[in-house]
């Protein structure tokens, strides 16, 4: 059985809610062996990519602060050290990595997110509104969790959704997903 590789990428190295080591503890406790998760922290956009394009994961999250055009790496006190175009990114990410089928990152989505799909990624999963720090937090780790469980990409998607606290989401903390349409997500599973 060949490993599902699961790459976070850590670009926000002011963020202090462990959100990287959170998903990893979750999936290591499913404990079926079939995803090795690696974490890298990241000081530039160009090793992010060369990260992806050595290790070839499936999925990949990045932790990134954003608007809605632009996703920013952070140092540790929080300085904006760089910012690239979000879809140009995530278009060379999947460019760079051949086995990658879904990226997610704390970042709006919208229709020109779907420019990214082609014949290679099934899902991009970020923020209805935008960047949005406690939903994200809320939100990512139970999703790979399900995910990791073997859930379907819809089921696992609502169930980290409804885990979100309802003060959250009336203050704009939605996620969002898009989906290509070679799977369907009601019955397509990662593992």
């Amino acid at each position: 059985m060949t490993k599902l590789k699961f790459l976070i990428l850590k670009l926000d190295m002011a963020e202090q809610f462990k959100e990287a080591e959170t998903m990893s503890q979750l999936i290591e406790l499913q404990g079926t062996g079939g995803i090795e998760v690696v974490t890298a922290n990241c000081d530039s956009f160009e090793t992010a990519l060369t990260k992806a394009k050595s290790l070839n994961p499936t999925w990949i999250h990045l932790i990134v602060r954003a608007d809605e055009n632009e996703i920013f790496s952070t140092d540790s006190s929080a300085a904006q050290i760089s910012k690239v175009n979000r879809i140009e990114f995530i278009g060379k990410l999947r460019e760079g990595a051949s086995d990658l089928r879904l990226v997610s990152l704390n970042s709006k989505l919208d229709e020109r997110d779907l420019e990214n799909f082609g014949d290679q990624l099934y899902g991009l999963v970020g923020m209805k509104d935008g960047y949005h720090l406690i939903a994200g937090r809320q939100f990512f780790p139970k999703f790979y969790n399900c995910l990791a469980q073997g859930q379907t990409l819809a089921k696992a998607f609502q169930t980290a959704q409804s885990g979100i606290q309802d003060e959250v989401k009336q203050h704009q903390g939605a996620p969002a997903i898009a989906t290509s349409s070679l799977i369907d997500i009601h019955t397509f599973t990662f593992v």
